[in-house]
């Protein structure tokens, strides 16, 4: 069974949204650092959150809650 974090890497990658570099780059900071692949690849400016978050519900089906309101 496929990992999230596959997945998601997968569905970054193929979607153009970041490159093989840029993702291997966000695996070895996580490596040295720790922390969620998903925070390092925005803290390092390689996608914006928003992009994320529909990436996120689109492609592994999650809904979008708004915890605005």
């Amino acid at each position: 069974m496929i990992s999230l974090k596959e997945r998601l890497t997968e569905l970054l990658v193929n979607n153009k949204l970041i490159t093989q570099e840029q993702l291997a780059k966000a695996l070895k900071v996580q490596a040295e650092k720790g922390g969620r692949l998903s925070d390092i690849i925005i803290g390092l400016n390689f996608i914006k959150e928003s992009d994320l978050i529909s990436t996120l519900r689109e492609g592994l089906g999650f809904p979008l809650i708004d915890l605005r309101r």
